[in-house]
Parts: structure tokens; sequence; C-alpha cells
């Protein structure tokens, strides 16, 4: 499942991300991922929630990022990041 879901974030939002485990919860992983408030979800198995809560977790945190900021597209906040980054 995890492979499905990356895959329809990248889709999605056009960027990409990894999903990585801790004892007890997940955290998003990435460049994208620093512009979040908080990364974790919390759950213990990757199969306790669907592939569809697991997309709305991503968009959630998304959209929180998004409602702050000026940026058209998640896609221009994480470009206009790594550029940052880059520098």
């Amino acid at each position: 499942m995890k492979r499905k879901l990356l895959k329809r974030i990248k889709n999605i939002f056009e960027v990409e991300v990894d999903l990585s485990k801790a004892e007890g919860f997940y955290y998003w992983v990435g460049d994208a991922t620093l512009l979040f408030e908080d990364r974790c979800t919390y759950c213990r198995f990757l199969n306790d929630q669907s592939l569809e809560c697991w997309l709305d977790d991503f968009a959630y945190k998304v959209r929180q990022y998004m409602q702050e900021n000026s940026y058209k597209t998640f896609k221009e906040a994480v470009d206009a990041l790594q550029e940052r980054i880059n520098k």
C-alpha cells in the first residue's frame, strides 16, 4: 500500500515524499514535508488506515500550510523552498 500511496500523492500534488515508521507513529519525509506544521500521523500499522485516510491526512497537512501562505499550488511552495535550500 505504501508504494501506491506515494504514487497517488505524486500524481495529485506533484511532489515526491516518503513515509517512515517510528515506534507508534509514521511521519512524512521529504523537502515538501518541511512545510508541514506536524509531519506525524499516529498510527501503529500502515494498514490500520485505508489508502484514502492516508491521502486525507496528507491533504489536510497541505491545506493547513496553504491557508497561511500565498502560493497558488503546493508544488510552487515546495519549489520555492528547494530554491532557498539550494542557494
